[in-house]
């Protein structure tokens, strides 16, 4: 069957490489055809090895991007197993398994004034929280992801992972510092990607929330 394709497809591809302009529709479609195509009595054309190359291009581009996939899914399974392990501890010991929230922890405080420390390199272990519930379901207390790999998040947070490794995540993150502790206000998963890799520090804005004397 595979040898009757390729001789079928060995007609139709002699037909369509009578024009130079047919190359990229060629490549099109028999991307997916087997290799042994490419490998028939194909070089009394010009165009052949044009062909080849182009196609080789292409498939190399898919193969690489399946290899991140593959690479950032085994990445993100690790950093969950890391998160349900801490959660379960957590559970364990009847401590809070998810991340501090700062507006539940300044719920009973007065805060005194606010000031802009503008942009620094933040202890990743100084980064404690979130500042808001929103995100906190999202991970373990120690800011590996909990959800499914298949969820926007799981997928986003898989996408960031690849972005550091390629090229580092350059965007700051926006935090409060309150008593010495760091609470996230965007950039949780940058966070936690650069937790899972062991990273010292992240950069970041920050603002100091100054409670009242009492």
């Amino acid at each position: 069957n595979q040898k009757l394709q390729s001789e079928i497809s060995i007609k139709n591809f002699n037909q369509k490489l009578q024009s130079k302009t047919t190359i990229k529709t060629t490549i099109k479609n028999f991307f997916q055809k087997p290799i042994e195509i490419l490998n028939c009595k194909l070089y009394n054309f010009r165009e052949t090895n044009i062909i080849r190359k182009e196609i080789c291009v292409v498939r190399n581009s898919h193969n690489n991007s399946d290899r991140r996939r593959n690479m950032s899914y085994v990445e993100y399974e690790k950093a969950q197993k890391l998160g349900l392990k801490a959660f379960k501890a957590a559970v364990a010991k009847g401590e809070s398994e998810y991340l501090p929230v700062l507006d539940e922890i300044l719920e009973n405080v007065e805060i005194q004034s606010e000031v802009n420390l503008g942009l620094v390199q933040i202890p990743l272990d100084k980064i404690v929280g979130t500042s808001n519930v929103g995100r906190t379901y999202s991970f373990a207390n120690n800011f590996m992801p909990i959800l499914n790999y298949r969820t926007e998040f799981g997928s986003k947070w898989a996408e960031l992972y690849d972005s550091q490794v390629e090229e580092g995540i350059r965007e700051p993150i926006k935090v409060y510092e309150y008593l010495n502790k760091f609470y996230v206000v965007e950039g949780n998963k940058r966070v936690s990607v650069m937790k899972f890799l062991g990273a010292v520090s992240i950069p970041g804005t920050v603002t100091r929330k100054i409670p009242k004397l009492t």
